[in-house]
Formats: structure tokens, sequence, C-alpha cells
């Protein structure tokens, strides 16, 4: 009987020995593959950590508009492609008019409201119009001034100049602003926001946005075209009306 047992224990262990050769060859690609996929969904966690860190160092947080890094590097790819294309821009540049006084009668968290407000409204009022918070109460804005725009269409006639589909734009851009003013006399939150003794009042704000415009031109840099477009700023906040000059 023993003869018998040791005639098979030599083939059998070596079968053994191969069944657990490859169990554990497997156990070791599991291992592997399970490894794999912990670094692929690491990286992928990095990745789109870096992601969120460089779009939250681009918007601001206020508004959820793009910041005045973000304009920059969006005004300077806009010269860009009009220096290889030929494309037509506007920049425009504006800050709230009597911001100051809101602040000071009713306090920084209903100016926050009121400059999220703001820029939400100008935000979704014209897609041709990348619209930024570039600080404080100061927004900017790049129009595409194509005449195919959506927003200078017009019937048969005279074509429009581009200052004059800037203006068009500016203008729409600070009929929404004043219209976003318009809608927090109602609002809870900014209810909410302002002191006790004006909660049960009604609120009348007279707060607006001027722009400075500027057309664009194949000589600009950001820093040229901001300087010009801050120039009709200033005449604009004067005038209470857009200003398009091009000096």
């Amino acid at each position: 009987m023993s003869h018998e047992f040791d005639k098979y224990k030599g083939p059998y262990a070596v079968q053994n020995r191969l069944t657990a050769m490859l169990i554990g060859a497997l156990e070791i690609g599991v291992q592997l593959q399970r490894e794999s996929e912990r670094r692929a969904a690491e990286t992928l966690i990095e990745r789109q950590r870096g992601q969120r860190s460089r779009q939250e160092a681009r918007t601001d947080a206020l508004t959820g508009l793009p910041n005045r890094r973000a304009f920059i590097e969006k005004l300077n790819t806009t010269l860009g492609s009009l220096r290889r294309h030929d494309d037509l821009s506007a920049l425009l540049v504006g800050d709230l008019d009597y911001f100051k006084e809101v602040n000071d009668t009713f306090g920084h968290p209903a100016g926050d409201v009121v400059l999220a407000s703001i820029g939400q409204s100008m935000r979704h009022s014209l897609r041709e119009a990348y619209v930024a918070r570039t600080g404080g109460d100061e927004f900017a804005a790049i129009v595409d001034l194509r005449p195919s725009t959506t927003f200078t269409v017009q019937a048969p006639g005279p074509e429009l100049t581009p200052e004059q589909r800037a203006q068009i734009a500016a203008a729409k851009l600070s009929e929404s602003a004043s219209f976003a003013v318009q809608r927090l006399s109602g609002d809870p939150v900014f209810k909410e926001k302002l002191p006790d003794e004006f909660r049960d009042r009604q609120i009348s704000l007279r707060t607006g946005i001027s722009f400075g415009v500027y057309v664009l031109n194949s000589t600009d840099t950001a820093d040229s075209a901001i300087a010009k477009a801050d120039i009709n700023l200033y005449d604009a906040k004067s005038q209470r009306a857009p200003a398009v000059r091009n000096r």
C-alpha cells in the first residue's frame, strides 16, 4: 500500500506545486491590477484637484465670474487672434455708479449681494461678451463685434460701425445691471443682509454701471488697450453714458 502511494506522490506533488504557483501568480496579477487602478485613481484625483485649483485661481469667489487674472489672459488671447485673423472685438471697462453709498448706507454684506447680482445678470445678458470682475466694484468685458453676432443683427440699411456695435453692447450690459438692481428691492437674500432698520422698508437703489469702451486694433497690448478704455470710462462717468472713442 505504501509503495502504491509513493508511486503517485511525485506527480501529485508537482501538480499541486503548479496549481499553487498558478494561484499565486493570479493573486499577484490581481494585486498589481488593484495597485494600478489605485494609482490611476490617485492620478485622476490629483489632476481634478489641480484643475479645480487652477479654476479657483481664475474665478472671482463672490460673483463666480472670471477674475482679473483670467481676464488679462483672455484679452491677450483676443489680441493675438485679432493680429492673426483680423477679428473685431471691443474692450469694455466699467465700475458701479454710487456703489460707495450702498456700502455706507446698507453695509458691505448687502453690497456683496448687489455685486453678485449685477455680475450674474451681465454674464447672461450677452453671449458674445466675456464678462469678468476685475476688482472691487470694477467689471470688464471683451465683446465680439463681428457683424454676424446676434446682438447687432439689424434691418436693411447702412452697416453699423464697430464703434456703434460696441456702444450697443455697452448699453445692453448696462441695462442688465440696472435690471438686476431693480429686482433686489424684493429679493429676500438682499433683505436678510440689510441692517435691521431697513428690512421693513421699501429700498430703492440707484446703483448702475458706466463703461468706457475701446475698439481693439492690431497694435494694442493689453496694458495700452486698458489704459485707453480707462480714459473713456472717465468720460463715461462724467456723462453717465457709454463713451466710445478710439484715441
